[in-house]
């Protein structure tokens, strides 16, 4: 993972998503804050990010999802994501993993 990661490997990361599947990698980015939140919604001036998945296609597009466009969200094509989500993944690999949430201190 760590030469993938140096290396920007897509395939590796293709491969991964592949056998996590989208549930699962969706999971995760819900725990990470990597989906829009109500809290988002509430505030203006807090921008939202973007996250696709199965729930998110068919609020948005009213499609089932494929397996292949998991691959997609694999590598991060099919989502997008503000600064202060972004920290929050940085501080989880600073901490071992572990998610601080700020609203829990």
């Amino acid at each position: 993972m760590t030469q993938a990661i140096a290396l920007s490997c897509n395939v590796y990361f293709y491969n991964v998503g592949v056998r996590l599947e989208i549930e699962r990698l969706s999971k995760y980015a819900h725990m990470l804050g990597l989906t829009p939140s109500p809290r988002a919604s509430t505030c203006p001036t807090r921008l939202r990010g973007l996250f696709q998945d199965p729930e998110w296609k068919m609020r948005t597009q009213k499609a089932r999802w494929f397996p292949a466009e998991t691959v997609s969200v694999a590598i991060g094509q099919a989502m997008s994501v503000t600064p202060m989500q972004l920290a929050r993944v940085a501080a989880v690999v600073a901490n071992g993993g572990k998610l601080v949430d700020a609203a829990s201190r």
